[in-house]
């Protein structure tokens, strides 16, 4: 089963010396290139799971669900090392072959690469004769040329500038590819290049079964655990999925982009937007969670992201600065230890809500002076730096549970969430 448009492929491949070998991929591409199976016979079911059988060399059976789609045959699994025996049941995979038609063949997975380079293949002298890109070259998945610096095209779906010859491929692909084909569960969109699925981790789950290795271990089900089961499934049912190459380009110059630094000391936390000399800071509370090294940094950048639910107009993108390396990791991979996973459950919340792209970078400490300055209510200092800042309090979002708070009090003229303290420096 692939997303392509088979009818407009062979288009493309009208005037291919070797129509054999054209034919001989489509034909695979409509029908799968299972080889030498029948599977025009009516005796076996549209969709069949078979792996309640026991694989040869593995004592424990594995259930593969019921949500097979059409033309899925599911087949017994040693897990393991993920080995599959295609000849267990009645309907087996292998049972569609004519022994007699593979006699003195050996049947393994080594024909797979082959199949999909013939498949490139016909990519590559497709880009060649009809795109005309010259000097192409194809390693496996990976297409790959050479170009004059400042070559570029512009290629909407990115919106965002690319080498000429790659837009042209891109471009090439988009006029193929078919239907969201759903891959084990998720429904990937390769046009839009999305994928349904939610994307921060499970944290409190891990770490209860972390360690574990009795796969039949029964789990203790607490109220952490429930709401992170229902705050995941609530995101999976709600969103459009997973665009993974949406934001790739995060130019401070454009128009939908707010960036902000944050930092937090012993004493306090600190924000800053440069672009409207805005600034705020907040006393830290006393009731920190326990076994936090450096919670109060990625509360600053929290605070940053829910500062977006209070602004006239939500930023596309939002890159946060901080000098925590730690805060960066944990919001690059959306993971972290239980301790701190609220503070993501909230953002991610916030980001889903209003449609915001994130990005957390590194700064050197000795660059982010303004904001150290904040944390430490070093205003005056503040000033000096940025004479034109307009200094406020702030209150951080305290919901343990990752639902959206808002962040109660008055609405600033610059549109940025504010506690009811509010007071500019003059």
């Amino acid at each position: 089963m692939m997303p392509i448009k088979v009818d407009r492929f062979e288009e493309f491949l009208v005037c291919h010396p070797n129509q054999h070998f054209v034919k001989s991929i489509c034909q695979a591409l409509y029908q799968g290139f299972w080889p030498w199976a029948n599977t025009s016979d009516d005796m076996y079911p549209t969709i069949n799971d078979n792996s309640h059988h026991t694989c040869a060399k593995n004592d424990e059976q594995l259930h593969f669900g019921t949500d097979l789609l059409p033309g899925m045959y599911s087949v017994p699994m040693h897990t393991l090392h993920l080995v599959v025996d295609h000849t267990v049941g009645n309907y087996s995979l292998n049972s569609m072959i004519n022994c007699d038609s593979i006699k003195g063949m050996k049947l393994d997975g080594r024909g797979s690469p082959k199949v999909w380079i013939s498949f490139m293949s016909l990519v590559a002298w497709i880009a060649i004769h009809h795109i005309l890109i010259d000097a192409l070259k194809t390693y496996m998945d990976d297409s790959f040329s050479f170009l004059v610096a400042g070559c570029i095209l512009y290629y909407a779906p990115y919106d965002g500038y690319s080498p000429v010859k790659q837009t042209h491929l891109l471009q090439f692909w988009d006029q193929v590819s078919g239907a969201p084909l759903t891959v084990i569960g998720f429904d990937v969109n390769s046009n839009a290049m999305q994928k349904d699925e939610s994307v921060v981790e499970l944290c409190f789950l891990y770490d209860m079964i972390r360690g574990k290795s009795n796969s039949f271990t029964q789990i203790h089900v607490n109220n952490t655990l429930i709401n992170e089961l229902l705050w995941i499934a609530d995101h999976i049912e709600h969103l459009d999925g997973l665009h993974l190459f949406k934001c790739l380009d995060f130019d401070p110059l454009s128009d939908d982009i707010i960036v902000a630094y944050t930092d937090a000391s012993g004493v306090g936390s600190g924000l800053c937007f440069p672009d409207d000399n805005f600034a705020c800071q907040c006393h830290l509370p006393s009731d920190a969670p326990h076994n936090t090294i450096f919670f109060f940094e990625a509360l600053a950048v929290c605070s940053a992201i829910h500062t977006i639910v209070n602004m006239h107009e939500p930023p596309g993108k939002l890159p946060v600065y901080t000098d925590n390396t730690n805060t960066v990791a944990m919001f690059d991979f959306l993971h972290a230890k239980p301790a701190y996973n609220s503070l993501l459950l909230l953002a991610v919340d916030v980001l889903f809500s209003y449609n915001v792209d994130l990005w957390v970078e590194h700064i050197p400490g000795h660059q982010n002076v303004i904001t150290n300055a904040l944390s430490c209510f070093h205003n005056e200092l503040v000033k000096d730096l940025v004479p034109a800042a307009q200094i406020f309090d702030f209150e951080p979002p305290w919901d343990v549970l990752g639902a959206i708070k808002i962040i109660t009090g008055v609405r600033d003229p610059k549109g940025f969430g504010l506690s009811s303290c509010t007071v500019p420096l003059s």
